[in-house]
C-alpha cells in the first residue's frame, strides 16, 4: 500500500488530474473513493465532519500523506512535485512558472466549467439532451480550445520545457470526443444506479417521514441541484 492516498471519485476530472500529477512525479498512490453509493451518497460523504477535516469546502480531491493533508488539485500537484518529483511539475524559470499559473487559472475558471456544464453535463444528467443548445454552445467552446491551440503554437507544453500542472489540467479537458464518451458512460451509470426515484426512496427511508412519491422526487432533485 502506498503512503499517499487521494480521496475522491475516479470519474472526477480534478481527481484524475491529481493522479496524473502523482504519476508524473513518480509518487505511488492509492485512490480512496468516498463511497460506492449514489450521487446523493457522494455529496453526503463530502459534507461529513470527518471529510471536512480533509477539505473544509467539501470538494474533491484531497490528499493524505502520513500526517500531511492537502486539498485542491493544483496544491496537491505542487506538493507531490516538490516532495517526490524534484519540482518536475513547475517550470524552473520564473516567467514560465507565471505562464503556468495563468493557464491553471484560465483552465479552471473558463475551460473546464464551460465544457462540463455545456457539453458533458447534458449527456450525463438529462434524459434528452438539448442538442440544439449544445450546437449553439459549440462556437464558445471551440473558441476556448483555439486559444489554447494558439498558446501551444511552436511548443509542446503550455509552460516551460516539460509537462507542468497546467498541462495535466488541459489534457483532461482537451478531447471533446473523449469527454462526450466519458459523459455517455457516466450517464449509463446514472440511469442504472442513481435515478431520482431510487435516491428519493433512499432519502425518505433515512429521515423516516412517510413522504409522498411527488415529495420524494422533489427532495431527490433538490439534492442534485444544490450540490
Amino acid at each position: 500500500m502506498a503512503n499517499l492516498v487521494i480521496n475522491g471519485q475516479p470519474q472526477s476530472p480534478y481527481v484524475r488530474t491529481a493522479r496524473m500529477g502523482c504519476i508524473e512525479a513518480g509518487a505511488e498512490h492509492d485512490l480512496r473513493p468516498l463511497t460506492e453509493g449514489s450521487i446523493a451518497d457522494i455529496f453526503a460523504a463530502l459534507r461529513t465532519d470527518s471529510y471536512r477535516k480533509k477539505h473544509p469546502f467539501a470538494r474533491m480531491p484531497s490528499l493524505e500523506d502520513g500526517d500531511d493533508v492537502v486539498f485542491e488539485t493544483s496544491a496537491i500537484c505542487r506538493y507531490v512535485s516538490e516532495k517526490y518529483g524534484g519540482g518536475c511539475l513547475v517550470p524552473a524559470d520564473s516567467r514560465e512558472a507565471i505562464r503556468m499559473e495563468q493557464w491553471i487559472s484560465a483552465i479552471n475558471c473558463y475551460v473546464i466549467p464551460d465544457t462540463g456544464k455545456k457539453f458533458i453535463g447534458p449527456f450525463v444528467f438529462q434524459d434528452e439532451p438539448d442538442l440544439e443548445a449544445i450546437e449553439r454552445d459549440k462556437p464558445a467552446l471551440r473558441a476556448h480550445y483555439e486559444i489554447i491551440d494558439r498558446a501551444l503554437d511552436g511548443r509542446t507544453v503550455l509552460a516551460g520545457d516539460s509537462v507542468s500542472i497546467a498541462d495535466a489540467l488541459e489534457r483532461i479537458a482537451r478531447d471533446p470526443a473523449a469527454a462526450r464518451a466519458m459523459g455517455l458512460r457516466g450517464r449509463e451509470r446514472v440511469l442504472a444506479d442513481f435515478d431520482l426515484e431510487t435516491n428519493a426512496r433512499h432519502l425518505a427511508a433515512r429521515i423516516g417521514s412517510g413522504l409522498t412519491r411527488g415529495a420524494e422526487q422533489q427532495i431527490a432533485a433538490a439534492s442534485l441541484r444544490d450540490s
